[in-house]
């Protein structure tokens, strides 16, 4: 359960954090794609809309694990980390978009300005410099 210093999906990270971990997936080339391994884990919370440590017994200070949705008066609640991962599919398929016009090693000069893969402080918290590395590769992603 990485936490902070790491790129991953719970409640104690940023959100660009939550969109780095898929340019992670890429860089480090993961070729089957992203699990999660649970989308509604609520079983050791009351109320995960006031209680997010949902897996209090791993680590009471680990806020969101397991709980992408919450229960809503029709039926689940979609959370702003589901959002987020979303975003990072679709950050995802740029980079293989930009990949077909300019090749893996040019994507990676830009993906390298934010992540170089997996590991501890192994990315930015620029999120200015994320939106002009985004924007850099949408204008190659774009080209014919």
């Amino acid at each position: 359960a990485p936490r902070g210093g790491w790129c991953n999906i719970l409640l104690n990270h940023t959100a660009l954090e939550h969109r780095l971990l898929f340019w992670q997936i890429y860089a480090e080339e993961i070729p089957s794609g992203y699990l999660f391994w649970h989308a509604t884990y609520w079983d050791r919370t009351e109320d995960p809309w006031t209680d997010q440590a949902t897996v209090k017994h791993l680590d009471p200070h680990l806020w969101g694990d397991g709980s992408l949705f919450y229960p809503g008066p029709d039926g689940p609640v979609g959370s702003i980390r589901l959002e987020l991962m979303r975003a990072g599919l679709q950050d995802y398929e740029l980079l293989k978009l930009a990949e077909s016009k300019i090749g893996r090693e040019g994507v990676m000069r830009h993906v390298e300005r934010l992540t170089t893969g997996f590991g501890f402080g192994n990315h930015t918290n620029d999120e200015e410099l994320f939106e002009r590395v985004r924007r850099d590769l949408q204008q190659i992603a774009a080209k014919p």
